[in-house]
């Protein structure tokens, strides 16, 4: 599943699509991933395209906001005018789980909804397992308010709010809880998933088994400056791809290029040479540098 580095470089080229255009038609195929009507978003105008946590947020001047999750396998595919003239990808911005759909004429078999646009482009939104989902919510001047509360997210992990006196405050609720399974609770920090809490905790030096009640507060200003470092990396380089996403303009992320612990078990850290080593935490692999990790 995409995380925030990977959602992030999505918005970032949708921004340059779809900002300013209106919509003159929405068709929604699929009922259970499109959970609103076509009359809430048709006519309106998109403002802007953000992110809270891993969702991709539409903001539109109707005060209606579209929120997508796009799970493990949604995918964003943009045509600035499909049907005119020889099919050509030259024409086309996709981002998200990468498959033959993105090579082939939309819609697709997998097509679970439609825009269009006055300069009759269109904005498709596929998925092949039908996991993710688009829902509309209401908003005030362009902006949504208080979506934490709305799904149950906490601070975003790349806000202001992301900082040492949170995670201490939120970590007294579970002092036996593991510092890795803590990062990836979404209901604590939104965005961080497998990849970027093992490369936050390395650059903060800390082993991703450590109990939250034998961390420090010097400790937790490392681990949000190691999750912020590693966050804000993964965006500056296109995010992580693996099989299961390309950015908004169709190109595989080169993040995993500058990786140190995540998919390295094995291999010699970069930093002291020892051997990465992985272990099974709350179901998931983390990976680590025994040495520098205390």
């Amino acid at each position: 599943m995409p995380e925030l580095p990977e959602v992030q470089t999505i918005v970032n080229g949708l921004n340059k699509v779809v900002v300013g255009k209106k919509m003159t038609d929405f068709e929604s195929r699929d009922k259970k991933v499109v959970q609103f009507r076509l009359e809430e978003v048709v006519g309106s105008k998109i403002l802007d395209v953000d992110r809270i946590a891993k969702l991709v947020i539409f903001n539109l001047n109707n005060e209606k906001s579209i929120l997508v999750h796009l799970k493990m396998t949604g995918q964003f595919i943009w045509e600035k005018d499909p049907g005119v003239g020889k099919f050509s990808l030259r024409h086309r911005v996709t981002g998200g789980h990468p498959t033959e759909a993105m090579l082939e004429r939309m819609p697709h078999k997998h097509t679970r909804a439609i825009f269009t646009f006055n300069d009759r482009s269109r904005l498709y939104f596929n998925d092949l397992r039908r996991f993710g989902w688009m829902k509309i919510i209401q908003n005030s001047k362009g902006k949504i308010q208080n979506i934490g509360n709305l799904f149950n997210f906490g601070v975003d992990a790349l806000s202001n709010e992301f900082d040492a006196k949170y995670l201490k405050k939120q970590a007294e609720r579970f002092p036996n809880k593991k510092i890795k399974q803590f990062l990836m609770d979404q209901s604590i920090v939104g965005g961080i998933g497998n990849i970027y809490s093992d490369e936050g905790l390395f650059f903060a030096g800390i082993h991703p088994e450590r109990k939250l009640k034998d961390i420090k507060m010097d400790e937790w200003k490392k681990v949000q400056e190691g999750v912020a470092r590693a966050l804000n990396l993964g965006i500056k380089h296109g995010g992580y791809s693996a099989d299961t996403y390309i950015n908004a303009i169709g190109e595989k992320g080169k993040a995993q290029e500058y990786l140190n612990v995540y998919g390295k078990d094995g291999r010699e850290c970069k930093q002291c040479k020892s051997i990465i080593k992985k272990v099974k935490i709350g179901g998931r692999t983390s990976r680590f540098c025994s040495k520098c990790q205390h």
